[in-house]
This record gives C-alpha cells, sequence and structure tokens, in this order.
C-alpha cells in the first residue's frame, strides 16, 4: 500500500474498519534510522508518515500484528469520522 491509496482507504472507511498498510518491520524498512535510499524504503517511508499523521489526528488507532521474528503487520483502525476542530488537535 502507498500513501495514496491509504488516505483514499482513510477518506472511505467506516468507524471500526482496518487496513493493513504495511508487512515487514517498518523501522528498517524505512532505512533502519537512515534516509529512505532505495524505492521500497521510500514507499514504506511515506505510508508510514501518513499513518502517523493520521493517527496524530485521531482519524485512526495503529496497532500491530506479530507475524514472526521482526515481521510484523501494521494495521490502521478507523476511528472517528473527521478532523478535530483546531483547538482539540492543539491542546
Amino acid at each position: 500500500m502507498n500513501a495514496s491509496e491509504f488516505d483514499k482507504w482513510l477518506a472511505r472507511a467506516k468507524r471500526g474498519q482496518s487496513v493493513v498498510y504495511h508487512e515487514g518491520y517498518l523501522y528498517n524498512d524505512r532505512g533502519g534510522g537512515n534516509p529512505p535510499q532505495t524505492a521500497d524504503q521510500r514507499l514504506a517511508d511515506t505510508v508510514g508518515k501518513a499513518a502517523m499523521r493520521a493517527s496524530g489526528h485521531g482519524l485512526v488507532a495503529l496497532v500491530q500484528r506479530r507475524l514472526g521474528d521482526l515481521k510484523y503487520q501494521y494495521i490502521a483502525q478507523r476511528t472517528r469520522m473527521r478532523l478535530a476542530p483546531a483547538a482539540d488537535l492543539i491542546g
């Protein structure tokens, strides 16, 4: 899934719906603390940032399901349907 696909899912998802936005080990897949170098690293980085941004606005809850050693499903669960008023986001 790329960031655009994530945003499209977010726009149409109903509260309680979930999507797997990445499978693997996101920290390493994004470059392991270094700037993303490859196309796959940039893809993981942009979708990870999109999910974190949506979480920061309270639109999703981010959870993980362990599949094995250093392998996880990263899941976004839809919470509220729209952005909170700006005052709620700041304070």
